[in-house]
């Protein structure tokens, strides 16, 4: 639930980097101590988080989506980063063009396929 909530208040904030979004990481940004604070205690650190970042519960109806549309995302998100791992071995290829082609759903097979029957059409010529 945590997560979703984190996922709004991104969007709402637009705040990005590793750890920018995180409970600890809002609560810093927003100068709510953390020290000895417990995992129990994760929800009321957000609550204080959404209530200094003036997030009501209507703005966070408003800027979710539907639990089955989320869960086609983590799917999506899944299915490109198995993809991802597929192209490790193309070292020479910048993640960006390597994101783009695991969200066309092009993987290590497919441009190994594409590669061999541009080859055996070059040799028919």
């Amino acid at each position: 639930m945590d997560l979703l909530i984190l996922i709004v208040i991104k969007n709402i904030t637009g705040r990005k980097g590793k750890g920018q979004c995180s409970i600890s990481g809002l609560a810093d940004w927003c100068n709510i101590s953390t020290v000895g604070v417990l995992n129990a205690l994760r929800l009321y650190i957000l609550q204080k988080i959404l209530q200094k970042l003036k997030i009501t519960k209507k703005i966070l109806l408003k800027h979710s989506k539907p639990f089955t549309e989320q869960i086609d995302n983590w799917n999506l998100f899944e299915k490109i980063n198995q993809i991802l791992r597929t192209l490790t071995s193309l070292q020479h290829i910048g993640l960006l063009i390597c994101k783009r082609l695991a969200m066309a759903e092009i993987d290590i097979n497919i441009l190994q396929n594409s590669y061999e029957t541009i080859v055996l059409i070059e040799s028919l010529n």
